[in-house]
């Protein structure tokens, strides 16, 4: 019985090891597998492009390699704590005027190449650069100080440039000088107000054209005096003038010999009172034409221009408002060498000379100024027009 015993204890420890050894080889080892979930070919832009990102997941080692140092995987192989992992491609910005392509190549351990992604990076678009070179605050040029005169205004620029406005005024003139400037050419500002143009320039790059504009203004040429109340119309640019006691205006540039020509839009006057065409040198020298309605106008000259007696006239409150020019002539007196001889035309009909004045131009006066002004108590609502006010010289 115990015999019996043992060969059945010996045939089931047989039987069970038999057992082990067919399941220890019967598991296979699993083969090297990586899965990627990246697309074959990404396409970003020159400038702060986005960031590309895809997974890996696997068995094996691996690495991606880059031909391009622009276009950097991170991480570039698997960590040996984990085949798992999140690759992110930061592309550099494309400063270049070409596009360009990364090709990146994934390889696993035991398999080689398992994919090819190419990241095709857009070129930089083409920078044209067209300013003004002295930078003025919101680009806008002073030309002058209203009187005629030449200036240059720097331009810089990295493409070839035209001055492509087409509608300037006719006080006005532009013209390229070089590359680096535009030569401004203003006339007179026979207006009483500010007058400005906007210049248009045009830049042309390879593929791209470019526009910027500026701004130059003609300052007013007149100095408006505390309490004169002046109004522009929009319309025709004439400046509406309420007759205020004392200065209204005077004119910021002097005037020596030549012609001055006040023309008239509009004049309501409709009370006596006087009203001055004044024209005064910083020495005291002076000649003027004083108007009171219904009464007597006159015309002198005085201080250093030497002492004379005036001009009278009479003319009706009708005949004033009709008033539409005023010329005042300064020159050489042909009678009186060295001296001058000055006249007034009201509605191109001479009202006057006075002959035989001294030249105070002769001895250095830089000249007078055109002062538009009123006597005591000019009736409200009374005015004067002004189209233009035009100094011509010699």
């Amino acid at each position: 019985m115990k015999r019996i015993y043992t060969y059945i204890m010996l045939a089931a420890g047989l039987l069970m090891s038999s057992c082990q050894e067919y399941f220890i080889d019967s598991q296979p080892e699993l083969p090297p597998t990586l899965y990627i979930d990246a697309l074959d070919e990404y396409t970003v832009v020159a400038a702060s492009p986005s960031r590309i990102v895809f997974n890996i997941s696997s068995n094996t080692p691996w690495k991606i390699e880059t031909d391009s140092q622009w276009c950097i995987p991170e991480p570039a192989m698997s960590a040996s704590s984990s085949l798992v992992a999140e690759i992110v491609i930061t592309p550099e910005d494309n400063e270049t005027e070409y596009s360009r392509t990364a090709t990146l190549t994934v390889t696993a351990d035991e398999i080689g190449i398992v994919k090819t992604i190419k990241v095709l990076q857009n070129k930089m678009k083409e920078q044209i650069l067209l300013v003004l070179a002295d930078d003025p605050a919101e680009n806008t040029i002073t030309a002058g100080d209203g009187t005629q005169g030449e200036s240059l205004v720097n331009i810089n620029s990295n493409k070839p440039w035209m001055i492509s406005s087409t509608d300037l005024p006719e006080w006005l003139k532009v013209s390229k000088e070089g590359e680096g400037q535009i030569k401004v050419n203003v006339t007179a500002n026979n207006t009483l107000s500010e007058r400005n143009a906007l210049i248009k320039l045009t830049a042309q790059g390879t593929e791209e054209t470019a526009e910027f504009t500026f701004k130059i203004v003609q300052p007013s040429p007149i100095i408006v005096a505390d309490g004169a109340k002046l109004s522009v119309d929009a319309m025709t640019g004439y400046t509406k003038v309420e007759f205020t006691k004392g200065e209204m205006f005077r004119t910021a540039y002097t005037i020596a010999k030549g012609r001055t020509v006040i023309e008239l839009d509009d004049m309501k006057m409709s009370s006596i009172y006087n009203l001055g065409f004044n024209f005064t040198a910083a020495s005291g020298a002076n000649y003027k034409l004083h108007m009171e309605g219904d009464n007597t106008y006159w015309y002198r000259c005085a201080g250093g221009f030497s002492w004379v007696a005036p001009i009278k006239k009479k003319y009706t409150l009708d005949e004033v408002n009709a008033i539409r020019k005023l010329e005042f002539v300064v020159e050489n007196d042909t009678a009186s060498p060295g001296k001058l001889m000055i006249s007034i035309y009201i509605n191109d009909v001479l009202y006057g000379t006075q002959t035989g004045r001294t030249d105070i131009f002769a001895t250095g006066d830089p000249g007078c100024h055109f002062i538009f002004e009123a006597g005591n108590d000019p009736t409200p609502g009374d005015y004067c027009v002004f189209k233009s006010i035009t100094y011509l010289t010699e």
